[in-house]
């Protein structure tokens, strides 16, 4: 899989912060930060960029911090991810945390 540009800040720290959810676009290779604020049909393709590594759904995004085990992240305006279901947009489930640095990323509309 060729691996997709991004710019932003990827680096995981605290509660997720840093992350990026990506989402392809309408143009050949090109990739954008997926927000809560796209529509359902712009959100496919997704994939979890962090510390420079492209994780595609059902995997398992390792050397996370602050995550809560078993509890849902959702996605953020900005591609990061919360705890916290966005108050406007589009409800996605990027995933659940299996433990404190590991999120099974498996994106999901609620």
């Amino acid at each position: 899989m060729r691996q997709p540009p991004a710019t932003g800040n990827f680096n995981a720290h605290g509660d997720g912060a840093g992350t990026l959810v990506l989402r392809m676009t309408n143009e050949p290779n090109t990739w954008t930060p997926a927000s809560s604020h796209d529509t359902r049909d712009a959100l496919v393709g997704l994939v979890f960029h962090m510390n420079g590594k492209y994780y595609l759904p059902g995997s398992l995004v390792p050397n996370m911090t602050g995550l809560q085990a078993g509890r849902v992240y959702y996605l953020t305006a900005d591609g990061n991810i919360s705890r916290s279901s966005p108050a406007s947009g589009q409800t996605l489930i990027v995933g659940k945390a299996v433990d404190a640095t590991s999120l099974l990323f498996y994106p999901t509309f609620q």
